[in-house]
Parts: structure tokens; C-alpha cells; sequence
């Protein structure tokens, strides 16, 4: 269900996918759907609207209401340099396009399972947090934590971009400095794969598809 307060959902689809000999992972398909088409449906009922942060499939969107952004539209300083040039990008456009939202809901392109209530228990978990100026929250499934699959505040904007500036790249500790909060996500005992599954390598994609092959996607 969306919200007056619901985030702007972002795909962080900009990675180059090198552990599969540089697959748009994206793309991949599990059952008949590509992994960008499971995610835009899994996100679309939790957010108010979407976009994807990335140049590898700007053009499978082009006549679609999905904003596309990309690494070099704040400045050639983050081009490619990792994931979280890819939250600067998604903010940037926030602040600049979407007053009605405070919030940025993140997840990386190379992800299956994402829950139905992922938006509300990390906005709701947020809220808990108003005390301690929570600005970001992260899931943990199995103590795994996932690091962007993520809600991020506006005013992060400034922050990341000074960590960025000075060379940093490691999302946990940029979390950790936003005094982010950890909400934890359940497995069902009949989910064929845990929340957030990452398919990482061409095992994990063979692996998702067999555990998917029964869902009718």
C-alpha cells in the first residue's frame, strides 16, 4: 500500500556485473520476466514513484514513466565509482524533482525476493528512531545485513557526497555514520529463496533460477 509518506523507490542498476564476464545482471531473466521487470513490480505497489540509476538500460525505458539517472549527471567525479554514486544520483534527482518525498528506497539491481512490507517496516522502523536522527535504514535477513536495500533521507545528500569526495567508498560505514537502523526481515518456511537473494555469480543465477523454475513467473 503507498503512502502520503511512502519513498521514491530506486533500482541501483549500474554495477558491471564482472564476476558474470560483464552481464547487465538486470536483464537476466528468471522465468519470463527479466530481473528490472520482478523488481518494478515488486516495488511499484510500495512507492510513490520509481527510477533506475544506471546508462546500461536507459534505453529499455525510454518510453516508459520510470526515470532513468546516471553517475555523470553530478559531475564525472562519480562515474563508476561504485554503488553509492549511484544513491547520489537517486537523491540529487529527489531533491530536484520530488518535493511531496523526504525518502529514497534502494535496492540493487541484482536482487530477487523483495518482501511486500519492505518499505513499510523500514519507514515504520525509521519513525521508532526519531530520537536518535536515524537518516537511514538497512535490511538484515539471517544476521546478513544488506546494505542497499536501503531507505535513505534527503539530507543524506550533503554527507555522501563529502564521503565520496574524500575517497570513501564502503557503504557500512557510511551507514554507520548516519546512525542508520538495522531492521530485520523473516524467511518463510515455503520461500524458495531468502528475502534479498543477490545473484552475484552465474551459480547464484542457476541456483535462482531452479528454486524460481515453480513460481510462474
Amino acid at each position: 500500500m503507498v503512502y502520503a509518506s511512502s519513498p521514491i523507490g530506486c533500482i541501483l542498476a549500474g554495477g558491471k556485473g564482472e564476476r558474470m564476464g560483464g552481464v547487465c545482471k538486470p536483464l537476466l531473466t528468471i522465468g519470463s520476466k527479466s530481473l528490472l521487470e520482478l523488481q518494478i513490480a515488486a516495488l511499484k505497489p510500495q512507492t510513490r514513484s520509481l527510477l533506475v540509476s544506471t546508462a546500461r538500460v536507459a534505453n529499455l525505458l525510454a518510453h516508459s514513466n520510470i526515470a532513468v539517472v546516471t553517475d555523470a549527471q553530478c559531475g564525472e567525479q562519480y562515474i563508476q565509482q561504485g554503488p553509492l554514486a549511484g544513491v547520489v544520483s537517486a537523491l540529487d534527482w529527489l531533491n530536484r524533482e520530488h518535493t511531496d518525498s523526504d525518502w529514497l528506497l534502494t535496492i540493487p539491481g541484482d536482487t530477487l525476493c523483495i518482501p511486500r512490507n519492505f518499505s513499510e517496516l523500514l519507514m515504520n522502523s525509521i519513525r521508532r528512531h526519531q530520537s536518535v536522527d536515524a537518516k537511514c535504514a538497512f535490511a538484515v535477513c539471517d544476521n546478513n545485513p544488506y546494505y542497499l536495500a536501503a531507505l535513505w533521507h534527503r539530507d543524506c545528500l550533503a554527507d555522501l557526497r563529502h564521503y565520496l569526495d574524500s575517497g570513501e567508498r564502503k557503504v557500512s560505514q557510511f551507514l554507520c555514520g548516519q546512525n542508520a537502523v538495522k531492521v530485520e526481515f523473516s524467511r518463510t518456511n515455503t520461500a524458495s529463496l531468502p528475502p534479498f537473494f543477490n545473484i552475484n555469480t552465474q551459480d547464484d543465477y542457476d541456483y535462482a533460477k531452479a528454486a524460481m523454475a515453480n513460481k510462474n513467473l
